[in-house]
């Protein structure tokens, strides 16, 4: 598989790229707005390729049809090699179209390739497929049927294409566990999956992950627009790619959690947000849905926001004010601990140390970005010679490379808390606080943070950690101070403790 230089003159490959697209490939991915979380893009040239022969089997080069940044960018993510890969993009943004042109693309220049599909319901599956075989159908022109790529079966329970070199595009008469079992597939795609809830979701799941056992390099891909509740195996898969866990690629466009019902009316918010405006619809058009839309519906479907329910708050506010004390000097020992937000947008330090077992926490720092962390957390761990606890993973393992590469005493002071230990430095610091033997002083930013805490829970329902996505709001200072705390438990040594003055 070629995977560099193909933008150049000579290659066949990069002679289809410049007659489908009027710019390179990169320029025009690169020329749209923003994803709120995106991961690793790839730039493999026969993935593209893939992506553009099915682009052209659906028609949209025949009809003139451009292709958007945002397509492309769909592209790239379902071609990241990741097992899972999911998609998360507002209504008339072209997702589906785009998933579907690389899935196509694929069968048609691999062979014996098998692609499952199902959306939310076995009506909803077969409504997608008859629209997409009358394009399929319409842009073969006059081409005499016997020397299409495909042949069509369109009796109901048994939908699919079958292309000449053996590849199967099958649709599923209904999305249940029952209809997966048997046989085996490269790619199972679930499109509008926010539609399937807890239960069904853990039954798809166990259908679905067989399939792909005796495939190598199979991929799972889940997409949709956001749902009424932050529960179901898209919103559970969103948190992973959001989270940065391996194995997991995302494509998301949406408003940051925090946007109020205010903010969802604000015209330059769309523009941000909705990779349609511009491309595929106007704005003009988004001001006439606004008006037949209530903002619940709204905020789900076209700013990408997933509800948060009253009752997802982790830590009550009754306990979290009967924990604020007046300010209190350092002790001789003392930790640190940082976190920097998913997508990069604001980080926070925060000390902890305890005095007779009663923890104390104080919020040292919470500014935008994380350009600015390595060098406070530099600062701070050398002059009170303290461990830095943190998790390492997304821009808090960019930000450990960055002090492991400087010229710092700081660097051996740091304390990653792995994926095993993330759960007990969360409980520690609940159960701490709710036995009143954990103390803070009150800070606006960790006290914020505290209110908008959620649980995000694995396994068999009795791991958790604090859940960043799952919380209604910007949680960094709160992560910094567990991780610090779990700094100072797990020090090797802490001196008796006497207090001095800063």
């Amino acid at each position: 598989m070629v995977t560099a230089g193909f933008e150049n003159d000579v290659t066949p490959l990069a002679r289809r790229l410049q007659d489908f697209l009027p710019e390179s490939w990169d320029q025009i991915r690169d020329s749209g707005i923003r994803p709120l979380y995106v991961s690793n893009l790839s730039d493999d040239a026969e993935g593209r390729a893939e992506f553009l022969e099915g682009a052209e089997l659906l028609g949209l080069r025949e009809t003139g049809m451009t292709l958007h940044p945002q397509q492309l960018m769909i592209a790239d993510v379902v071609n990241s090699g990741e097992e899972t890969v999911v998609v998360e993009v507002p209504r008339r943004s072209s997702k589906t179209t785009s998933i579907l042109a690389t899935l196509l693309g694929r069968c048609l220049r691999r062979r014996r390739y098998k692609v499952t599909f199902s959306a939310q319901s076995g009506t909803k599956s077969a409504e997608f497929f008859r629209e997409w075989i009358a394009d399929l159908e319409l842009h073969q022109g006059g081409t005499p049927q016997d020397q299409w790529p495909f042949t069509v079966r369109k009796q109901t329970g048994s939908m699919q294409l079958t292309f000449r070199n053996g590849s199967v595009f099958r649709m599923l008469n209904t999305p249940t566990a029952k209809a997966l079992r048997g046989g085996a597939a490269d790619v199972v795609w679930f499109d509008e999956a926010q539609e399937f809830d807890a239960e069904l979701s853990a039954e798809l799941k166990a259908g679905a992950l067989p399939l792909m056992d005796t495939r190598d390099d199979a991929q799972l891909i889940l997409s949709g627009t956001a749902g009424e509740f932050r529960a179901g195996w898209l919103w559970d898969t969103l948190e992973q790619g959001r989270n940065g866990d391996a194995g997991v690629a995302i494509l998301e466009y949406a408003a940051p959690d925090g946007t109020t019902n205010e903010d969802i009316n604000d015209e330059a918010l769309w523009c941000r947000v909705h990779p349609g405006i511009g491309t595929l619809t106007t704005l003009e058009k988004m001001r006439s849905r606004r008006g037949a839309f209530a903002d619940p519906e709204w905020s789900r479907e076209y700013m990408g926001l997933w509800p948060v329910s009253a009752d997802s708050a982790v830590i009550p506010s009754h306990v979290w004010e009967a924990a604020a004390v007046a300010r209190l000097p350092y002790p001789q020992s003392v930790a640190f601990g940082f976190d920097v937000s998913p997508n990069g947008s604001s980080a926070a330090i925060v000390a902890a140390w305890r005095v007779d077992g009663v923890a104390y926490v104080e919020l040292i720092a919470h500014e935008p970005g994380s350009t600015w962390v390595r060098d406070r957390i530099a600062a701070l761990a050398t002059k009170y010679k303290a461990p830095v606890g943190f998790d390492p993973i997304g821009t808090n393992k960019v930000v450990q490379e960055e002090l492991q590469r400087a010229r710092s005493a700081a660097k051996s002071r740091l304390r990653p808390v792995e994926r095993g230990g993330v759960s007990p430095s969360c409980v520690t610091f609940l159960r701490d606080l709710e036995d009143g033997k954990l103390h803070h002083f009150g800070q606006e930013g960790l006290t914020a943070a505290a209110a908008f805490a959620a649980k995000r829970v694995w396994g068999d329902g009795t791991s958790w950690a604090w859940g960043r996505v799952a919380s209604g709001g910007d949680i960094t200072p709160l992560v910094a101070a567990t991780m610090a705390l779990r700094a100072y438990d797990q020090s090797a040594s802490r001196p008796k403790l006497h207090a001095i003055v800063m």
